[in-house]
């Protein structure tokens, strides 16, 4: 029943409208999530245009798929719990055009310039994709009732420490520095933060797209940096703060919001004068840090108190 309810979302999430971009002496230009991608495409961006038909289309797609053949225990076991856990490591990459919406509409907030608001298709779409991914935890679970727990776990020394806190302290820094400067002319001037522009969001009604930036891009990846800088640092903690980071490694999503935030430079750069500040680079810093310090956790090498004590737990 949830994959056939993520099916039909699916189809309307992806033709319903997502955006309403508005702008002065002009008529509103509607898009959904294939009419954008066509648009993309026809303006000459051949890269992207593709990249996010694969991401917000394809792949969701081939994902309940899998799901459902996985339902019906064809192939061998191994092979059915090495593609659950892929498609439950990257199904949040299924939520890259919610976060282009999400950082499009928080930037352009021009006035009576030009204005973009997000639409039912964009909504729709989101709790879609985060109900493929409860259902393929859920498959997940069925295949490997273990989970986290059958992993081993390595604290990574010197290293993992100043790791773990090299990441925690750029994710900080990312959350209140401006990400992108928007202008238009001499007539307006828009900074869009993580931390600010949620805040703006949710005071411009944007509350869906609010929530979903300050839980998926901020909670849950301080949650994660937190639990992984406590196992790091303090030699008596257990394994299981750093099994629910593992486990909410699948929920954070900063990565895919700068991968976002990539595409909607490119985009604004033709509307309006847009350029990266310093929190750019530290989302894209923050998010490749925080991928290096949960792949260290799980990464082989010696038999040590830490593995013991896994297998204790588990």
């Amino acid at each position: 029943m949830l994959l056939l309810t993520c099916a039909v979302g699916l189809a309307y999430g992806l033709t319903l409208p997502t955006v309403t971009f508005r702008r002065v002496a002009s008529d509103p230009e509607v898009y959904s999530i294939l009419t954008g991608v066509r648009s993309m495409w026809d303006d000459g961006n051949w890269i992207l245009a593709p990249l996010i038909l694969l991401f917000s289309a394809v792949f969701p797609a081939l994902k309940l798929v899998v799901l459902g053949v996985m339902l019906t225990d064809l192939g061998r076991p191994a092979t059915r719990s090495r593609v659950t856990r892929f498609l439950d490591r990257y199904g949040k990459w299924s939520m890259l055009d919610v976060f282009i919406v999400t950082a499009f509409v928080g930037s352009i907030r021009l006035g009576l310039i030009a204005n973009a608001d997000s639409e039912p298709g964009i909504h729709l779409f989101g709790a879609t994709v985060l109900l493929s991914m409860v259902c393929c935890h859920l498959v997940v679970r069925m295949n490997e009732p273990d989970g986290h727990r059958a992993r081993t776990l390595e604290r990574g020394g010197a290293g993992g420490r100043w790791l773990s806190t090299a990441s925690a302290a750029t994710l900080a820094a990312a959350c209140v520095l401006p990400v992108l400067d928007v202008r238009k002319a001499m007539l307006f001037h828009n900074e869009f933060a993580l931390v600010g522009s949620t805040r703006q969001l949710l005071t411009d009604g944007e509350a869906l797209l609010a929530v979903a930036l300050a839980v998926f891009v901020l909670g849950v990846p301080a949650v994660r940096a937190l639990l992984l800088l406590r196992f790091r640092w303090l030699p008596g903690e257990t394994c299981r703060g750093a099994r629910l980071a593992l486990a909410l490694g699948a929920w954070a999503m900063l990565d895919v919001f700068a991968l976002g935030l990539l595409v909607v430079l490119v985009k604004l750069d033709e509307l309006t004068t847009a350029r990266a500040l310093a929190g750019m680079y530290l989302v894209l810093a923050a998010g490749v840090l925080g991928w290096l310090d949960g792949w260290l956790l799980t990464r082989g090498g010696r038999e040590d108190g830490v593995r013991a004590e896994a297998r204790a737990d588990g």
